[in-house]
């Protein structure tokens, strides 16, 4: 029953995306000079532009962007058909060949959009400590800030390194096509976010380590949600609610991070094995965390800078109390950093 209905859910959602999509993406390339030319105009008047000046364009780097992203969704849901195709109709879902190939789309999905928007908006990335994420297998813990975090971890991890990324997302996520469809058939984890389900998606999510490698890891937001100042309030209050005087009193130190939300983490380090946990701290987002501040050029010229820091498996204590305080000790490393670039 579960599973039928699981069946109409998604193929319901695919009928309404799959065709907005290529809708959306037709739309954008027909009109592209009539777009660009009003778009130019708005951006030289000065009303869209915010400290950048008139040159920086705001409006139309968005639109580029916008544009790119659709080509990105278009041409991977061609190519995932391609993939279906070629491995066999559903007689080669999960094997060694199909679940290689999808991780080649997924690479090259997330290094488009990378590139792409580094291009558009001339941005600058600076990464220190890459090489923290090999070997795997690893649990790679990151900073939520913002939706471009799947990307950079992505492109970092499996374009550098070749690490398969085992994520754990929220499930609104599937509604974007390309990610419903490839990121179903690789080993990733949609989970509902409501509380209502919270022992089946913790189950979902311990089958996660099952057979990791060392080109293999785990990927995890252990705050659940995007930055913002109310949200960080709001968890602080609810822990000093639960009465744990130790996490409250290192949760009232944050300033930049939200604190993590351990029963993901948790679950995955009791059924992981020996596996190391990597921390990335990353920014440079914040100005663009909502589509006013994106369109008004939030993200043109901004240096995105990401630190990676790795803790040995021997170094993670074993009781999950400790584990909880130990994790809240690596976020508040996160914390001090951010304070260092955000000031």
């Amino acid at each position: 029953m579960n599973t039928f209905k699981e069946f109409c859910t998604t193929w319901f959602r695919r009928a309404i995306t799959f065709p907005l999509y290529f809708l959306l993406w037709a739309i954008c390339i027909l009109g592209f000079p009539l777009f660009v030319i009003i778009l130019s105009l708005l951006d030289l008047s000065g009303k869209a532009t915010s400290g950048g000046g008139k040159k920086s364009m705001p409006l139309v780097r968005a639109y580029l962007f916008f544009l790119l992203y659709l080509s990105c969704e278009t041409g991977g849901l061609i190519m995932s058909f391609g993939i279906w195709i070629l491995s066999g109709l559903p007689t080669g879902k999960g094997s060694p060949g199909f679940i290689g190939m999808n991780a080649w789309l997924q690479g090259w999905w997330t290094y488009a959009l990378l590139s792409g928007a580094t291009r558009i908006f001339s941005m600058h990335i600076k990464v220190e400590n890459q090489e923290c994420l090999i070997p795997g297998p690893i649990i790679l813990l990151v900073r939520h800030s913002s939706t471009a975090d799947t990307v950079l971890a992505a492109v970092l991890a499996a374009k550098s390194y070749g690490l398969l990324l085992r994520y754990v997302l929220k499930e609104e996520l599937l509604w974007d096509p390309c990610l419903d469809v490839v990121g179903n058939r690789l080993p990733n984890v949609f989970i509902n976010r409501s509380g209502r389900e919270t022992r089946k998606e913790l189950e979902k999510i311990k089958r996660l380590p099952e057979n990791m490698s060392k080109t293999d890891g785990i990927l995890l937001y252990p705050e659940g949600t995007r930055f913002h100042p109310g949200k960080l309030r709001k968890a602080v209050e609810n822990l000093q609610k639960t009465g744990d005087a130790v996490l409250f009193e290192k949760a009232s130190q944050m300033r930049y991070v939200l604190p993590p939300k351990p029963g993901g983490f948790l679950t995955v380090l009791q059924n992981a094995g020996d596996v190391d946990v990597v921390f990335c701290a990353q920014t440079g987002f914040e100005k663009a965390s909502n589509f006013s501040e994106f369109f008004h050029g939030g993200l043109i010229d901004q240096v995105i800078r990401i630190k990676f820091h790795r803790i040995p498996y021997g170094e993670i204590p074993l009781q999950p109390k400790n584990q909880m305080e130990w994790l809240y000790d690596q976020w508040l490393i996160i914390d001090h950093w951010l304070a260092k670039h955000l000031v």
